[in-house]
């Protein structure tokens, strides 16, 4: 893996489920891992099959910006005719009824150990529905956020990973199915000395299988369009655009009881109205943070009670409520209306929706011994984003985007100080809001010459200092992900 997004480690190991397997017509096989297993985008992947000693590689297709999966994809036709009929795609739970996992059901785990071999037992699930709750980490990094999970009764441990399926769902003209319900899935969570340790929950395949649709359908259209020669159709791309994208609310919750919800000031018909929803669970959600510079950021506070979301005005009780209104909404909107409870006082809210982006980070550029990059997702969630209307032509605030990620031992960026985790906000006394403007600046500078910076903390800490450039040793170069997918 390419040091890229925060990335803890140069490579990562786990368990997959084949959600797609087409060798004789389409070729495409499809994958679904946890994001501990692949964190981003910039990486070799190698498969490794347990239906058959196979291996093959693969590409990363969707990284699902708040969620723990990825989608990888392989070419099924070039697998060897045994692997090719030995490999099948999971029988996957369909629909709500059938995916529905509650308290004390009984469903086996099934996957690999360290060594690859196959391991399966018997578990009964304790609580169906529990927040993963991963806290932020002092580098910025992938984690999970929003997101319900299921917990067994028993500790695996967390070197086994795989899926939980149940063996007793029996569909119309079968006497028993076996159907996977959830990925057994590694979260990577940071410790207080800074290292990562790892948590395993089941989490639900919706979302991923969701996202297997979205791949399937924009890489049939991209195959059909390359068949017909007209591999510049404007509508491949829009929909590649399209279907790599996600509607999200900009917003981090808590889950907190109804007791602390009154302790807010929800008023008591509320409080009746949470508890008819859902009266196992008697909870509410709580705005805990926002991702700086979205509309979630220029609306929601710290401590709002989220009563409902919508414009049907669903009360909103756990975090699938608010993902539904958000999904219900019509491609080209992206106004969300809420219903919060601030300091005891009840306000309609409209909150403007972000597409963000499932394809990762597509550019990296090495520069005196550091990585830039453009800022990712989970360095917005820590709450502030540098902005100038120095940047900007029209006078309005512009965000500054050259991200400081990794810096290497010895480089001139390690002499003189140029730390990761800060912006770029100008070279030379010359603003640098974005990757091609900083190139620009630095193309035509000789070697040996001193340069100046100027940079942003986290903190929003301003800088500056000066850099001795060696392009002998520590030239600039650039790696970059094409339409394609590819990298150069």
């Amino acid at each position: 893996a390419a040091l890229a997004d925060g990335v803890y480690s140069r490579s990562f190991e786990g368990n997959g489920l084949v959600l797609h397997h087409d060798p004789e017509r389409s070729g495409i096989g499809l994958v679904a891992v946890d994001r501990n297993t692949v964190p981003i985008s910039s990486c070799d992947v190698l498969l490794t099959f347990a239906a058959y000693p196979h291996e093959v590689a693969a590409a990363v297709e969707f990284l699902h910006p708040t969620k723990n999966f990825a989608l990888l994809s392989y070419d099924a036709r070039a697998m060897p005719e045994a692997a090719r009929r030995a490999v099948r795609a999971a029988a996957c739970a369909k629909g709500a009824e059938e995916a529905a996992m509650r308290r004390g059901d009984e469903l086996f785990l099934v996957g690999l150990n360290s060594q690859l071999r196959p391991m399966s037992r018997l578990a009964t699930v304790a609580d169906a529905a529990t927040s993963v709750a991963v806290p932020s980490a002092d580098i910025p990094r992938f984690r999970a956020v929003n997101e319900e999970t299921v917990r067994l009764d028993i500790d695996l441990g967390y070197d086994l990973g795989g899926a939980l399926a149940d063996f007793s769902v029996g569909r119309e003209g079968e006497e028993g199915t076996v159907v996977v319900k959830a990925l057994w899935a590694s979260y990577a969570t940071p410790t207080s000395d800074g290292e990562v340790d790892s948590l395993v929950r089941g989490m639900p395949l919706g979302p991923a299988l969701e996202a297997r649709d979205r791949v399937l359908a924009w890489k049939l259209a991209a195959s059909a369009a390359c068949e017909t020669n007209d591999v510049d159709d404007v509508d491949v791309h829009l929909s590649t655009k399209k279907e790599k994208s996600v509607k999200l609310l900009d917003a981090e919750f808590e889950v907190v009881t109804l007791a602390r919800a009154v302790n807010l000031g929800v008023p008591r018909r509320w409080i009746d109205a949470l508890l008819a929803k859902d009266p196992v669970s008697r909870q509410a959600l709580v705005v805990a943070s926002v991702c700086a510079g979205t509309g979630a950021a220029r609306v929601l506070e710290g401590g709002d009670v989220v009563l409902t979301a919508g414009a049907a005005r669903d009360v909103c009780v756990a975090f699938g409520d608010a993902e539904r209104a958000v999904a219900a909404l019509a491609d080209d909107e992206h106004a969300l209306r809420l219903t919060v409870c601030r300091s005891g006082t009840i306000m309609d809210v409209t909150v403007e929706v972000s597409d963000a982006s499932c394809a990762g980070t597509s550019r990296l550029t090495h520069w005196a011994g550091c990585i830039l990059q453009a800022a990712h997702r989970p360095v917005a969630e820590l709450g502030y984003v540098p902005v100038s209307k120095a940047f900007s032509k029209t006078g309005a605030d512009a965000r500054l985007d050259v991200f400081i990620s990794r810096w290497f031992h010895g480089s001139p960026a390690h002499r003189y100080g140029v730390y990761a985790l800060h912006w770029v906000a100008e070279v030379n006394d010359t603003p640098a809001p974005t990757l091609d403007a900083f190139i620009a600046i630095v193309k035509d500078l000789p070697d040996g010459q001193f340069v100046r910076l100027k940079l942003v903390s986290l903190q929003g800490r301003p800088k500056a200092l000066t850099v001795k450039l060696d392009a002998h040793y520590w030239p600039t170069w650039e790696l970059r992900r094409d339409e394609g997918g590819k990298w150069e």
